[in-house]
């Protein structure tokens, strides 16, 4: 059966015809964001152990701001996607 493609701006999604699901990509984009954020983590621990704790909250801070991203992200996703 054929899908059908729901305009994302720059994205555009296939929605399974038989099931109506198209959480595929929009979970494959939430857990892209969130590997940002691990990113982040992961340079704010490397930050704290050289005794650099400006730069490992400035980490934090990004790291933060990309998980509320991420979160974000899903919630615009899924409102697209179910219209």
């Amino acid at each position: 059966m054929e899908g059908r493609d729901i305009s994302l701006g720059l994205l555009s999604v296939r929605r399974c015809a038989t099931t109506g699901r198209s959480t595929d990509v929009k979970d494959a984009l939430y857990t892209i964001a969130l590997k940002n954020a691990d990113r982040y983590e992961a340079l704010a621990r490397r930050a704290a152990t050289s005794s650099d704790e400006e730069l490992a909250e400035f980490f934090r801070r990004m790291r933060d701001e990309s998980r509320e991203n991420a979160e974000k992200a899903k919630r615009l996703l899924s409102q697209r996607v179910a219209e």
